[in-house]
């Protein structure tokens, strides 16, 4: 029994010896077998790659609508311009809620309304920070806008988001705005 494992080790030893790697060093005596690669698919579909699209042209940008922080929506705002009407829907958390038809004004980054012996809004959208300052009747309230959904297409900007007073650290209130510019 000693005799034929030794004649079987001395075999493998000799045969493995003879053989070198590309390399040239020798393999592994623990690996067996020869080394194969997968045969392509046969489905062409799944050989082919697909072809790149372009992406459409500036003038027709699908709108922006999502949850989204409101900072990156800022460029597209800057493109509404003219007179403002729409509706708006506000409430600040322990003061009240206004419910009104709204006009004023789109320009750059800037959205001026008011609703008629109400509150006026001014939302700014900017790169770093978008901000909604309403004003009535002895309140003047500064506050950061949140993410919520945003809609710009020209010429439309919808808006439902909530707000964080200046120097709050929980959410203040809502506001939507639906609006139409120029």
């Amino acid at each position: 029994m000693i005799t034929r494992v030794s004649l079987l080790a001395a075999g493998v030893l000799l045969a493995a010896g003879g053989c070198t790697t590309p390399a040239g060093d020798t393999p592994d005596p623990s690996v067996t077998g020869t080394p194969s690669v997968a045969p392509p698919p046969s489905d062409p579909a799944l050989t082919t790659v697909p072809a790149a699209t372009a992406l459409p042209p500036p003038s027709t940008r699908p709108s922006i609508t999502a949850s989204v922080d409101p900072n990156s929506i800022a460029g597209q705002a800057a493109a509404l311009s003219g007179p403002a009407r729409g509706t708006m829907s506000l409430v600040i958390d322990g003061l009240g809620e206004v419910n009104s038809a709204v006009t004023g004004e789109c320009g750059g980054s800037t959205v001026k309304v008011s609703a008629p012996e109400a509150a006026s809004v001014v939302v700014t959208f900017g790169a770093d920070k978008s901000t909604v300052r309403v004003t009535d009747a002895g309140l003047d309230l500064n506050a950061t806008l949140l993410p919520g959904e945003y809609t710009v297409k020209k010429p439309n900007l919808a808006i439902t988001t909530t707000f964080r007073p200046q120097g709050g650290d929980a959410p203040g209130g809502r506001l939507e705005l639906k609006l139409v510019c120029g």
